[in-house]
Protein backbone atom coordinates (compact mmCIF):
# COMPACT_ATOMS: atom_id res chain seq x y z
CA UNK A 1 0.00 0.00 0.00
CA UNK A 2 0.94 3.81 -1.11
CA UNK A 3 2.68 5.51 1.77
CA UNK A 4 0.83 8.68 2.71
CA UNK A 5 2.03 12.17 3.12
CA UNK A 6 0.17 14.64 4.97
CA UNK A 7 1.57 18.03 5.76
CA UNK A 8 1.99 19.47 8.36
CA UNK A 9 2.98 22.87 10.09
CA UNK A 10 3.35 22.47 13.95
CA UNK A 11 3.22 25.95 14.65
CA UNK A 12 -0.40 26.61 13.59
CA UNK A 13 -1.43 22.70 12.90
CA UNK A 14 -0.22 20.96 16.00
CA UNK A 15 -3.64 19.26 16.78
CA UNK A 16 -3.86 17.96 13.65
CA UNK A 17 -0.37 16.51 13.59
CA UNK A 18 -0.98 14.94 16.95
CA UNK A 19 -4.39 13.56 16.10
CA UNK A 20 -2.54 11.72 13.04
CA UNK A 21 -0.09 10.41 15.77
CA UNK A 22 -2.55 8.84 17.82
CA UNK A 23 -3.63 5.99 14.92
CA UNK A 24 0.07 4.94 14.69
CA UNK A 25 2.77 3.54 16.24
CA UNK A 26 5.34 6.28 15.22
CA UNK A 27 8.99 6.08 14.97
CA UNK A 28 9.94 7.28 18.24
CA UNK A 29 7.94 4.87 19.76
CA UNK A 30 9.46 1.63 17.25
CA UNK A 31 11.96 0.58 20.09
CA UNK A 32 9.15 0.13 22.52
CA UNK A 33 7.27 -2.69 20.45
CA UNK A 34 10.42 -3.98 19.81
CA UNK A 35 11.08 -3.93 23.61
CA UNK A 36 13.90 -2.31 23.77
CA UNK A 37 13.18 1.46 24.57
CA UNK A 38 15.24 2.55 27.67
CA UNK A 39 12.47 4.96 29.53
CA UNK A 40 9.30 4.15 27.81
CA UNK A 41 7.17 0.76 28.41
CA UNK A 42 4.99 -1.27 25.97
CA UNK A 43 2.05 -0.82 29.12
CA UNK A 44 2.16 2.99 28.52
CA UNK A 45 2.33 2.77 24.64
CA UNK A 46 -0.44 0.54 24.66
CA UNK A 47 -2.81 2.58 27.43
CA UNK A 48 -2.15 5.83 25.23
CA UNK A 49 -3.11 3.83 21.86
CA UNK A 50 -5.71 2.50 23.77
CA UNK A 51 -7.34 6.02 24.76
CA UNK A 52 -7.14 4.74 28.66
CA UNK A 53 -4.23 7.32 29.13
CA UNK A 54 -3.31 10.66 26.56
CA UNK A 55 -0.10 10.60 24.99
CA UNK A 56 2.48 12.73 26.95
CA UNK A 57 1.90 16.71 27.41
CA UNK A 58 4.73 19.02 25.51
CA UNK A 59 6.82 19.59 28.09
CA UNK A 60 9.97 21.68 28.47
CA UNK A 61 12.41 19.06 27.19
CA UNK A 62 9.84 18.66 24.17
CA UNK A 63 10.26 22.03 22.89
CA UNK A 64 13.49 22.25 24.05
CA UNK A 65 14.18 19.57 20.96
CA UNK A 66 12.49 21.38 18.52
CA UNK A 67 14.01 24.59 19.02
CA UNK A 68 17.39 23.08 19.01
CA UNK A 69 16.73 21.55 15.98
CA UNK A 70 17.79 24.17 13.98
CA UNK A 71 20.65 24.37 15.37
CA UNK A 72 21.90 21.01 14.48
CA UNK A 73 20.99 21.48 11.21
CA UNK A 74 22.98 24.97 10.96
CA UNK A 75 25.68 22.94 12.52
CA UNK A 76 25.26 20.24 9.29
CA UNK A 77 25.12 22.68 6.92
CA UNK A 78 28.33 24.51 8.27
CA UNK A 79 29.73 21.40 8.69
CA UNK A 80 29.11 18.91 5.91
CA UNK A 81 29.27 19.09 2.12
CA UNK A 82 26.08 18.11 1.61
CA UNK A 83 24.45 19.53 -1.52
CA UNK A 84 21.04 20.51 0.04
CA UNK A 85 18.85 19.91 3.27
CA UNK A 86 15.53 20.48 3.83
CA UNK A 87 12.61 19.80 6.32
CA UNK A 88 9.94 18.03 4.68
CA UNK A 89 7.27 19.36 7.16
CA UNK A 90 4.99 16.41 6.06
CA UNK A 91 3.89 13.28 8.45
CA UNK A 92 4.53 10.01 6.66
CA UNK A 93 1.67 6.94 7.36
CA UNK A 94 1.42 3.32 5.98
CA UNK A 95 -2.15 2.96 6.71
CA UNK A 96 -1.88 -0.61 6.71
CA UNK A 97 0.79 -1.46 8.98
CA UNK A 98 -0.28 2.08 11.21
CA UNK A 99 3.27 2.82 10.93
CA UNK A 100 3.65 6.43 10.56
CA UNK A 101 6.78 8.62 10.95
CA UNK A 102 7.55 12.99 11.00
CA UNK A 103 11.41 13.43 9.33
CA UNK A 104 12.91 15.96 10.89
CA UNK A 105 15.27 16.88 7.38
CA UNK A 106 15.88 15.73 4.25
CA UNK A 107 19.38 15.82 2.90
CA UNK A 108 21.22 14.84 -0.76
CA UNK A 109 24.58 14.26 -1.66
CA UNK A 110 26.69 12.85 -4.32
CA UNK A 111 25.16 9.53 -3.83
CA UNK A 112 21.35 10.91 -3.14
CA UNK A 113 18.72 11.70 -0.86
CA UNK A 114 18.95 10.51 2.47
CA UNK A 115 16.78 11.09 5.57
CA UNK A 116 18.32 13.30 8.86
CA UNK A 117 16.88 12.47 11.93
CA UNK A 118 18.33 15.29 14.83
CA UNK A 119 19.02 14.38 18.36
CA UNK A 120 20.58 16.88 21.27
CA UNK A 121 22.82 15.34 23.72
CA UNK A 122 24.52 16.06 26.69
CA UNK A 123 28.46 15.30 26.55
CA UNK A 124 28.48 13.05 29.39
CA UNK A 125 25.71 10.88 28.23
CA UNK A 126 27.22 11.36 24.83
CA UNK A 127 30.09 9.41 25.93
CA UNK A 128 28.11 6.50 27.46
CA UNK A 129 27.27 5.39 23.59
CA UNK A 130 30.84 4.57 23.30
CA UNK A 131 30.84 5.18 19.43
CA UNK A 132 27.83 4.24 18.41
CA UNK A 133 24.29 5.81 18.80
CA UNK A 134 21.45 3.91 21.07
CA UNK A 135 19.54 1.36 19.62
CA UNK A 136 16.04 3.50 19.88
CA UNK A 137 17.91 5.90 18.08
CA UNK A 138 18.82 4.28 15.60
CA UNK A 139 15.35 2.17 14.72
CA UNK A 140 14.02 5.57 15.01
CA UNK A 141 15.79 7.15 12.01
CA UNK A 142 15.66 3.63 10.12
CA UNK A 143 11.82 3.62 10.32
CA UNK A 144 12.25 7.17 9.04
CA UNK A 145 13.94 6.35 6.10
CA UNK A 146 11.73 3.01 5.62
CA UNK A 147 8.30 5.46 5.30
CA UNK A 148 10.35 8.18 3.30
CA UNK A 149 11.85 5.18 0.51
CA UNK A 150 15.11 6.58 1.23
CA UNK A 151 18.37 4.10 0.77
CA UNK A 152 19.72 5.40 3.53
CA UNK A 153 19.36 8.18 6.65
CA UNK A 154 22.22 9.57 9.13
CA UNK A 155 21.73 10.27 12.39
CA UNK A 156 23.23 14.21 13.28
CA UNK A 157 23.57 14.42 16.75
CA UNK A 158 24.90 17.78 17.92
CA UNK A 159 26.99 17.18 21.27
CA UNK A 160 26.37 19.98 23.92
CA UNK A 161 29.03 20.33 26.57
CA UNK A 162 29.29 23.11 29.43
CA UNK A 163 31.39 25.58 27.44
CA UNK A 164 30.63 26.45 23.84
CA UNK A 165 33.48 25.93 22.65
CA UNK A 166 33.48 22.21 23.28
CA UNK A 167 30.11 21.77 21.16
CA UNK A 168 30.70 19.15 18.30
CA UNK A 169 28.20 17.53 15.59
CA UNK A 170 28.43 13.85 15.50
CA UNK A 171 27.17 12.19 12.16
CA UNK A 172 26.33 8.17 12.10
CA UNK A 173 25.39 6.93 8.79
CA UNK A 174 22.11 4.48 9.36
CA UNK A 175 21.77 2.17 6.00
CA UNK A 176 18.31 0.33 5.24
CA UNK A 177 18.31 -3.39 6.49
CA UNK A 178 15.74 -5.44 5.06
CA UNK A 179 15.72 -7.78 8.36
CA UNK A 180 15.43 -5.02 10.65
CA UNK A 181 12.79 -3.19 8.45
CA UNK A 182 10.83 -6.90 8.96
CA UNK A 183 11.31 -7.08 12.38
CA UNK A 184 10.10 -3.72 12.98
CA UNK A 185 6.80 -4.52 10.92
CA UNK A 186 6.32 -7.25 12.80
CA UNK A 187 5.93 -6.32 16.19
CA UNK A 188 4.20 -3.28 15.07
CA UNK A 189 1.31 -5.69 13.83
CA UNK A 190 2.10 -7.80 17.13
CA UNK A 191 1.24 -4.64 19.06
CA UNK A 192 -1.82 -3.82 17.08
CA UNK A 193 -3.28 -7.37 17.37
CA UNK A 194 -2.64 -7.36 20.82
CA UNK A 195 -4.85 -4.22 21.01
CA UNK A 196 -7.83 -5.83 18.76
CA UNK A 197 -7.92 -8.74 21.01
CA UNK A 198 -8.04 -6.58 24.44
CA UNK A 199 -4.87 -8.31 25.36
CA UNK A 200 -2.92 -5.77 27.42
CA UNK A 201 1.44 -6.48 27.82
CA UNK A 202 2.75 -7.55 30.55
CA UNK A 203 3.55 -4.62 33.16
CA UNK A 204 7.09 -3.71 34.17
CA UNK A 205 6.53 -2.34 37.97
CA UNK A 206 9.61 -0.83 38.09
CA UNK A 207 8.79 1.18 35.37
CA UNK A 208 4.45 1.81 35.18
CA UNK A 209 3.70 2.27 38.35
CA UNK A 210 2.50 6.24 37.19
CA UNK A 211 0.38 4.00 34.32
CA UNK A 212 -1.04 1.55 36.47
CA UNK A 213 -2.36 4.17 39.38
CA UNK A 214 -3.92 5.75 36.08
CA UNK A 215 -5.19 2.71 34.87
CA UNK A 216 -6.85 1.25 37.82
CA UNK A 217 -8.07 4.25 40.05
CA UNK A 218 -9.78 3.42 43.42
CA UNK A 219 -13.62 2.75 42.22
CA UNK A 220 -16.68 2.63 44.72
CA UNK A 221 -18.39 0.03 43.19
CA UNK A 222 -16.01 -2.61 43.52
CA UNK A 223 -16.54 -4.93 46.20
CA UNK A 224 -12.85 -5.68 48.76
CA UNK A 225 -10.56 -8.12 47.51
CA UNK A 226 -9.68 -11.30 49.40
CA UNK A 227 -5.94 -11.95 49.19
CA UNK A 228 -6.33 -14.66 52.18
CA UNK A 229 -5.04 -17.37 48.98
CA UNK A 230 -2.65 -15.09 47.81
CA UNK A 231 1.09 -16.44 49.12
CA UNK A 232 2.59 -13.64 46.68
CA UNK A 233 0.62 -11.22 48.07
CA UNK A 234 1.40 -11.77 51.73
CA UNK A 235 5.73 -11.77 50.19
CA UNK A 236 4.96 -8.23 49.12
CA UNK A 237 3.24 -7.20 52.24
CA UNK A 238 6.04 -7.88 54.32
CA UNK A 239 8.67 -7.13 52.10
CA UNK A 240 6.98 -3.18 51.24
CA UNK A 241 7.00 -3.24 55.53
CA UNK A 242 10.47 -4.30 55.75
CA UNK A 243 11.60 -1.58 53.46
CA UNK A 244 9.59 1.26 55.29
CA UNK A 245 11.25 0.48 58.20
CA UNK A 246 14.79 0.69 56.43
CA UNK A 247 13.55 3.98 54.56
CA UNK A 248 12.60 5.43 58.10
CA UNK A 249 15.92 4.10 59.71
CA UNK A 250 18.13 5.80 56.46
CA UNK A 251 16.39 9.16 57.12
CA UNK A 252 16.49 9.27 60.83
CA UNK A 253 20.28 8.91 60.36
CA UNK A 254 20.31 11.71 57.53
CA UNK A 255 18.65 14.00 59.79
CA UNK A 256 21.32 12.70 62.38
CA UNK A 257 24.19 13.41 59.81
CA UNK A 258 23.01 16.95 58.59
CA UNK A 259 22.80 18.22 62.33
CA UNK A 260 26.58 17.05 62.98
CA UNK A 261 27.73 18.85 59.87
CA UNK A 262 25.70 21.95 60.61
CA UNK A 263 27.26 21.97 64.11
CA UNK A 264 30.64 21.59 62.42
CA UNK A 265 30.15 24.63 60.53
CA UNK A 266 29.32 26.53 63.39
CA UNK A 267 27.38 29.77 61.41
CA UNK A 268 29.83 29.18 58.26
CA UNK A 269 27.83 29.31 54.73
CA UNK A 270 30.51 27.27 53.05
CA UNK A 271 32.93 24.10 53.75
CA UNK A 272 35.51 21.66 52.10
CA UNK A 273 36.33 18.83 52.88
CA UNK A 274 38.06 16.49 50.46
CA UNK A 275 36.51 16.43 47.10
CA UNK A 276 33.37 17.34 48.83
CA UNK A 277 31.99 21.02 48.97
CA UNK A 278 29.19 22.31 51.53
CA UNK A 279 26.70 25.18 51.13
CA UNK A 280 24.42 25.88 54.02
CA UNK A 281 22.51 29.15 53.33
CA UNK A 282 19.26 30.31 53.97
CA UNK A 283 16.41 29.66 51.12
CA UNK A 284 13.38 32.20 51.03
CA UNK A 285 10.38 30.36 49.11
CA UNK A 286 7.24 32.40 48.12
CA UNK A 287 4.11 31.71 49.27
CA UNK A 288 2.00 30.12 47.19
CA UNK A 289 -1.89 27.93 47.37
CA UNK A 290 -2.01 24.20 46.41
CA UNK A 291 -5.02 24.09 43.74
CA UNK A 292 -7.96 21.37 45.31
CA UNK A 293 -6.98 17.96 43.43
CA UNK A 294 -8.34 14.27 44.18
CA UNK A 295 -5.89 11.52 43.84
CA UNK A 296 -5.11 7.65 44.48
CA UNK A 297 -4.28 7.16 48.04
CA UNK A 298 -2.68 3.55 48.75
CA UNK A 299 -2.71 3.01 52.65
CA UNK A 300 -1.35 -0.62 54.18
CA UNK A 301 -1.92 -1.40 58.09
CA UNK A 302 -0.69 -4.26 59.52
CA UNK A 303 -3.83 -5.81 61.75
CA UNK A 304 -2.97 -5.88 65.51
CA UNK A 305 -2.65 -9.19 66.63
CA UNK A 306 -5.64 -10.59 69.24
CA UNK A 307 -5.15 -12.84 72.54
CA UNK A 308 -6.07 -15.66 72.23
Amino acid sequence: MAIERHPIDLETRREEWLALRRQDVTASDIAVVCGCHPYKSAMRLWAEKTGDIGEAEDNAAMRRGRYMEAAVLNACRGETDWLSLYQPNVYLRDPELRIGATPDAVGTDKDGEFIVQCKVVARPIFERWEGAPPLHYQLQTLTEAMLWGAPRAVLATYVQSSFASDNDLALYPIERNAGAEAKIKAAVARFWDEIEAGEAPTADYSRDADVIRRLFPPRDNVEPVDFSRDNYMAELLHEREGLKAAVKTAETRLEAIDAEIIHKLNGATAGQCDDWRIKHVMAHRKAYVVPEKSYPSLRINKLKETTP
